[in-house]
């Protein structure tokens, strides 16, 4: 790791122009070993003109920009349950913290005794807070672990929202055993 130490600038500008002004008032109101975030008072006439405006990073030498809402790695989700639907299927629900911008989810589940390597992956559309675990991915009389992460949906505009996937939940075990009829499991959960 290099021991270089950077120096930033908080800049902005407005949308629909080229010139950016550096942020004069900027502020730190948290530290932390491993980040520092920073605040930037942007005087504006008109209220309805802020969302408008765009702010970014940018390391005074060499000069790179550096785009916060392109680099968002939101918290993953938390309080995962699983609940059994009358056709004996099982549905994952959780809870995300509310953003201003639209999530989208991966799950992951394996048996407990395989490594994650060997793990099924669902990736899910933005919108939703529950899965399916799908009949045929799971055999009966065994135990699983279930985990999800969570990144924001970019729209694809040049100012959309985005970022990266967050890190992984945490696990939840889970057991399926052999029902009355063919795919059809009562569940229970375990702690892992």
């Amino acid at each position: 790791m290099s021991d270089d130490l950077f120096t930033f600038n908080l800049h902005y500008r407005k949308a629909n122009s080229s010139e950016t002004q550096v942020c004069n008032s900027s502020m730190i109101p948290r530290e932390d070993s491993n980040f520092t975030v920073h605040g930037c008072n942007i005087h504006v006439r008109d209220r309805a003109e802020f969302e408008e405006y765009e702010v970014s990073l940018q390391l005074v030498n060499p000069s790179v920009v550096y785009h916060p809402y392109k680099n968002i790695k939101p918290p993953p989700p938390y309080n995962l349950t699983m609940d059994e639907l009358p056709d004996g299927r099982l549905q994952l629900c959780w809870e995300s913290i509310k953003t201003i911008y639209d999530l989208e989810y991966q799950v992951s589940y394996k048996k407990v005794d395989r490594p994650w390597e060997e793990n099924k992956t669902w990736q899910i559309p933005f919108g939703n807070n529950k899965f399916n675990l799908p009949k045929d991915s799971l055999d009966p009389s065994s135990r699983y672990r279930v985990r999800m992460q969570a990144k924001v949906k970019s729209s694809g505009g040049i100012y959309s929202y985005s970022g990266i996937w967050s890190e992984w939940s945490q696990s939840v075990d889970f057991d399926t055993n052999q029902g009355r009829h063919q795919h059809q499991w009562p569940w229970k959960w375990m702690s892992p």
